[in-house]
């Protein structure tokens, strides 16, 4: 069963034929020695954060590397509640707490799969905590847009209404917390900055609609009995978009005449990695053991 997560639909949804060279056929990508840095910090700070979940005594790090500590502390004094007990919302009333929680949803013949960062949920409410090290923090109308955003919450409000009816759309939410490596950061004191956003019924339906369409479209790419359009096929990007410019398969896609070498973005300029969308450390419970 193909398993579909919003990395894959966010590449869906901007260029097929990319989808097609990175998930289909596998096909790799040089990255920037900044980005390969940003990609570091950001597992690292992930891992930091899981044995912490965990009760675990950070071992990851030196003494004398006090960066973490420091992001750490910050990221504690502007969210208390999400490390500590307050008045309105103690730990008691959590019926789950979870780090990297995974979960599944069948759709349209795709398995539709999600890791949250932090899941809380309460009696009468749900909450998704994600945790960004991107460099450039991004506005409500972009997150909101997101595949990452869209594809969370449908289906916690999908799950969550089997194993309490309770909590329905309206009573879900995901938060996004920036927490930017000093060293890396354009801002001298880079604070961390949080954005929410709500959910109810009427974007639960309209997310709906859009994986339906979505789902039903990449079925029919891939249709074995459809010789004029197999997954080798998968179309191309509208050359208006722009988004050629600074793809590094725009050779491959005949889609530059102006250079011979495959466009790398620098990072630091653009801000268009997407940390969130790589592979994160999760710690295996067997292994703590161990």
């Amino acid at each position: 069963m193909f398993s579909l997560t919003h990395g894959h639909l966010n590449l869906l949804s901007a260029c097929p034929r990319k989808f097609q060279y990175l998930i289909l056929e596998q096909l790799t990508t040089p990255i920037s020695i900044d980005q390969q840095s940003a990609l570091d910090w950001g597992q690292q700070f992930h891992l930091l954060i899981q044995q912490q979940e965990l009760g675990l005594e950070p071992t990851l790090f030196s003494q004398e590397d006090n960066e973490f500590n420091q992001c750490m502390a910050a990221l504690r004094k502007a969210a208390p509640e999400l490390f500590s007990p307050v008045q309105d919302a103690p730990r008691t009333m959590e019926l789950l707490r979870s780090s990297e929680h995974h979960r599944s949803l069948f759709f349209h013949g795709y398995l539709l799969t999600v890791v949250y960062d932090l899941l809380i949920l309460y009696p009468h409410r749900a909450e998704i905590i994600d945790w960004k090290t991107t460099l450039h923090p991004r506005e409500f109308p972009s997150l909101s847009k997101d595949w990452q955003t869209k594809l969370y919450l449908f289906v916690l409000a999908e799950t969550q209404q089997i194993l309490n009816p309770i909590l329905t759309a309206d009573h879900l939410r995901m938060t996004y917390w920036f927490v930017r490596p000093r060293h890396l950061s354009p801002s001298p004191d880079p604070h961390p900055q949080s954005v929410s956003i709500p959910y109810n019924r009427s974007l639960h339906e309209q997310t709906r609609r859009e994986l339906t369409a979505l789902c039903r479209q990449l079925t029919e790419w891939l249709n074995p009995s459809l010789p004029s359009m197999s997954y080798s096929t998968l179309p191309q990007v509208n050359v208006t978009s722009g988004l050629c410019s600074t793809c590094c398969f725009a050779i491959r896609c005949q889609r530059t005449a102006f250079s011979d070498t495959p466009v790398i973005p620098n990072l630091g300029e653009t801000g268009s990695l997407n940390i969130s969308d790589i592979p994160e450390v999760i710690l295996d419970e067997g292994a703590i053991d161990r």
